[in-house]
Formats: structure tokens, C-alpha cells, sequence
């Protein structure tokens, strides 16, 4: 469910919020009916809030722009796995199933894309550097 909507701008925002929610980063253990809420997510109502603003557009261009430029080049796919690889942070298993891809061939990408953005994307990597304070 997306915010509650006043206006035909907060409307648009709310649907946005609302087909965000219906793909959720990772499959619940969960079965039966479940009600996800944008206000439980403040992150994703922030997102959507400043999805227009040209600084945020211009920040995501500069960050994605490598992969972009890689993808319609090569007619690649980097970010359809970048996209799995943050849908299921916990497990390439299944980020590679949710891309398509065999493990081999999605631990190259996630090389390649690793190498593009300048970023390292190993999870592991990313853990110790929250519990250490960096």
C-alpha cells in the first residue's frame, strides 16, 4: 500500500511506491497474504519523493553510467544483474537465478560490473566495513 494521496502528484508517488512494494528485494519465508506498507519502508518513500529531482538523476547517471553506456554498447545485461545482486543481497544463488544466469557467468558480470563502477560488491567486504565503522 502507498501513501495516502491528496493530489494528482502524491497520487503518481503513491502508485510508484505501490509497484515497488509488489517487488520485494527478497523472497519471505512467509507464506499466506502479506501486506507491505510504503510507511514501513521511509527509505522508499524518499526515493520516490525525489525521483524527479534533477540532482538525484544526475547522481544516479554519474554512479550507473558506466554499466549504461556498457549495456547499450554490448548489448549487455549488467543491470539486470546488478539489480538481482541487490534484490537478494544475502544469496548469489539466487541473484543469479533471478537473472538468468549460471553462477559461473554471473560471478564474470558481477566482476565486470565491479570493475566498471570502481566498487567492490562483495558482501562480505560490505559487513565488515559497517561492523568496523568505516
Amino acid at each position: 500500500m502507498g501513501a495516502a494521496a491528496s493530489d494528482v502528484s502524491g497520487l503518481l508517488g503513491s502508485l510508484q511506491e505501490s509497484l515497488e512494494l509488489l517487488d520485494p528485494p527478497a523472497r519471505s519465508q512467509q507464506r499466506g497474504l502479506m501486506i507491505r506498507r510504503a510507511q514501513d519502508r521511509p527509505l522508499l518513500s524518499l526515493m520516490v519523493a525525489l525521483r524527479d529531482d534533477p540532482r538525484v538523476q544526475e547522481h544516479a547517471q554519474r554512479v550507473l553510467g558506466p554499466l549504461i553506456e556498457y549495456d547499450l554498447n554490448c548489448g549487455g545485461d549488467l543491470l539486470v544483474v546488478l539489480r538481482a545482486v541487490l534484490a537478494h543481497p544475502t544469496s548469489r544463488t539466487a541473484a543469479a537465478g533471478a537473472s538468468h544466469l549460471s553462477r559461473s557467468v554471473f560471478y564474470q558480470r558481477i566482476e565486470l560490473i565491479a570493475d566498471l563502477l570502481g566498487a567492490d560488491l562483495d558482501p562480505r567486504v560490505a559487513a565488515r566495513g559497517a561492523a568496523g565503522g568505516q
